[in-house]
C-alpha cells in the first residue's frame, strides 16, 4: 500500500521554475512509493486548513513547499489536530528556509526536487513546539505555536514594520529583507522589561529576547547551540541595550560567535516564561508578527511529528525516531 501525502505549495514562494520543480518532486516521490495530492494555498489560513484536512484523512505526511511562515501555519494546525499520525515535511522554496537549513537540507537552486528525494526516505520524529500567548488580558489575546523561535523586541518590531514586504524587496530575497530590516531598526529603542523564567525573575532594559526551540536563528546564527528539538526545554537569549549601535554590537558578536560570556547578553533554559514591559514590545513567531506583550511561553513536549532526513545533525535530538526510514 503506498504511503500517502499532500504537498501544499504557496504560489507566492519560490522561483519561476516552481511549478516544474513541484511536478518533478511529485514524480520522484511517486516513484519511491508515495501517493501524492498537490494543493495550492490561495488565501490566508489555507495552509492550516489543508494540513488539518490531511490529518483528518490520516495521511502519512503533509509536505510544505513554501517558506517558514507557511510551514508554521501548517504546524499549528497539525498540533491542534491532536493525536494524529500525520508528519510535517518541508520542500524549501521560501526566502530564508530556516527550518530546512536547520535540517541541513538543500535550499539553493533546484532545492525542491532534491528535498523531495530526502523526504521520501526520511524518518519520523516527535519534537517539542513552543507555545506563546500574547496580548494577555485584552480582547486580542492570541495563542500561537512555533517550530523555530519567537522574538520579542527588535526583531519583532522589524518584522511588523516590513511585513508584508513590497514586491521590490521580495524580488531581492534575503538582501531586500535585510535592507528593509536595517531601515526599520533605526527607529527602535530598547524597552524596560520584567522576565519571569520558571521561578526566576529578571528586570532589564532589553533590545531583544529570543525564545528558541531550535538551534539556528535567522538562517545563519547558531544562537542556541545547546538547543534540542525534543528535550522539553526552551532556550532563552536576552540581549540588553537601548540603541541601534548596541544592537549592531550584539549582531557583530553573533557573527563572530563571541557572544558567550558577554555581560550584555545572557542565555537561560526554561519550561515557562512570562514577559511584561513598560512600553509596547512586539512579538513574532517564526518571522510572523502576532501581537505584543504581556506574553507567556510554555514548551509543549513531543507535540508534533516531523519528517527528518538523513542530512539532519544527530545532536539536534535527545531521542531516536518513532518510525524508521519511510
Amino acid at each position: 500500500m503506498p504511503r500517502r501525502a499532500m504537498i501544499v505549495y504557496n504560489p507566492a514562494s519560490g522561483s519561476r521554475n516552481a511549478q516544474a520543480d513541484l511536478a518533478e518532486a511529485r514524480q520522484d516521490l511517486m516513484r519511491r512509493g508515495w501517493s501524492i495530492d498537490l494543493e495550492a494555498t490561495r488565501a490566508a489560513g489555507d495552509a492550516g486548513r489543508l494540513a488539518r484536512a490531511a490529518a483528518d484523512a490520516d495521511l502519512d505526511a503533509v509536505m510544505i513547499a513554501g517558506g517558514d511562515g507557511t510551514l508554521n501555519e501548517a504546524a499549528n494546525a497539525l498540533v491542534g489536530a491532536g493525536g494524529q499520525r500525520t508528519a510535517l515535511g518541508v520542500l524549501p522554496c521560501g526566502t530564508a528556509n530556516v527550518w530546512a537549513r536547520q535540517l541541513r537540507m538543500p535550499v539553493s537552486y533546484r532545492a525542491v526536487p532534491e528535498a523531495a528525494r530526502l523526504m521520501a526516505d526520511a524518518s519520523v520524529r516527535a519534537i517539542d513546539v513552543g507555545q506563546v500567548t500574547v496580548n494577555i488580558g485584552t480582547a486580542h489575546e492570541t495563542t500561537r505555536r512555533f517550530l523555530l523561535w519567537s522574538g520579542l523586541g527588535l526583531d519583532a518590531f522589524v518584522t511588523r514594520s516590513v511585513e508584508p514586504r513590497p514586491p521590490s524587496f521580495r524580488r531581492w530575497g534575503v538582501v531586500g529583507y535585510g535592507l528593509a530590516a536595517l531601515r526599520a531598526a533605526t527607529r527602535f529603542r530598547g524597552v524596560r522589561a520584567t522576565i519571569d523564567l520558571d521561578d526566576r525573575r529578571l528586570r532589564a532594559r532589553i533590545m531583544l529576547i529570543v525564545v528558541c526551540n531550535a538551534e539556528l536563528y535567522a538562517s545563519y546564527f547558531h544562537l542556541a547551540p545547546g538547543a534540542r528539538l525534543d528535550d522539553g526545554w526552551l532556550d532563552v537569549s536576552v540581549f540588553h541595550g537601548h540603541t541601534l549601535l548596541q544592537a549592531l554590537g550584539h549582531l557583530a558578536r553573533l557573527v563572530l560567535r563571541r557572544n558567550a560570556g558577554d555581560p550584555r547578553s545572557a542565555t537561560y533554559r526554561a519550561r515557562r516564561l512570562r514577559v511584561t514591559a513598560r512600553a509596547r514590545c512586539d512579538v513574532h513567531v517564526d518571522a510572523e508578527p502576532i501581537g505584543a506583550v504581556p506574553a507567556e511561553y510554555v514548551v509543549v513536549p513531543g507535540a508534533l511529528r516531523v519528517l527528518v532526513p538523513d542530512t539532519a545533525p544527530p545532536e539536534l535530538f535527545t531521542h531516536g525516531p518513532i518510525e524508521g526510514r519511510r
